[in-house]
């Protein structure tokens, strides 16, 4: 770990060798807590690269070594790592759990997760989103999707100490729409990819946005979750009818939506 950071200086040097020292921050914390259960403390360390700026030529994922007692991993977020937190998932066992933080790469947290055995140093899991612990094995995340949040709910699998993302047929939006500006006619359509219309909505309508429809994932994109949203939303027409449609058809048809990444 010490020679990757070495390594990290010397091209951080290269790109901006005024500003690089002032820049890169090495960074160590330490706590003494017992982690299983077990009655005997164990030692915490990370070691991680902190950076007080972001620009071109500066590394977007953050190198971290993680050690519990003479085990240690190497993993890396993005974009800055703050150190680490330690939390209990669930109050009724006798495990707490090392959570390591950042913003994300457009200031959304996002985090990992780790669990010690008293052997091995495992991955409980990696969660997008700002979380909310109920200490009862279940953590709520609420994901920012553009104009709105993905609510999704993980449970602690007792057996193995991992996170299980609950699925969801759709996420809920409730949206009411009345700031959006309709400019061309659009179908709404009875099922996702079904052929037949329940409703046209025409230009100068109202629609509320009701849900999306969750996909499983198919990609390495959103590899932190199982189910995502995908293009299909369910709208409610003025005269009270729901339909879906395509997302890139919709936006493309209106205005008005407060996007924000």
């Amino acid at each position: 770990m010490y020679r990757s950071i070495f390594i990290v200086c010397l091209l951080l040097c290269a790109v901006n060798p005024v500003t690089a020292q002032q820049d890169l921050e090495l960074m160590t914390q330490s706590e003494e807590i017992d982690l299983n259960g077990d009655g005997i403390t164990d030692t915490v360390i990370m070691d991680y690269v902190k950076y007080s700026i972001w620009e071109p030529g500066y590394p977007s994922r953050r190198d971290f070594t993680l050690r519990v007692n003479d085990v240690e991993i190497e993993s890396s977020l993005e974009p800055d790592l703050t150190g680490f937190e330690i939390v209990d998932i669930d109050k009724n066992d006798d495990m707490v759990e090392i959570l390591i933080p950042t913003m994300g790469p457009s200031y959304d947290p996002c985090c990992l997760i780790y669990s010690y055995d008293g052997e091995n140093i495992v991955e409980t899991g990696k969660l997008a989103g700002f979380r909310e612990f109920t200490g009862e094995g279940v953590i709520y995340t609420d994901w920012w999707q553009g104009f709105w949040e993905a609510t999704d709910k993980w449970v602690l699998n007792p057996e193995t100490h991992k996170l299980e993302q609950i699925p969801q047929e759709m996420y809920y939006i409730g949206c009411t729409g009345d700031h959006l500006e309709i400019r061309e006619s659009f179908d709404l359509h009875l099922n996702p990819g079904s052929d037949e219309i329940v409703e046209t909505i025409e230009a100068g309508g109202s629609v509320s946005v009701i849900a999306c429809l969750a996909e499983i994932n198919d990609t390495d994109y959103w590899s932190w979750h199982l189910y995502i949203p995908s293009d299909w939303f369910l709208l409610r027409a003025e005269s009270g009818l729901t339909g879906w449609v395509t997302g890139s058809e919709f936006f493309n048809v209106t205005q008005g939506f407060g996007w924000a990444d």
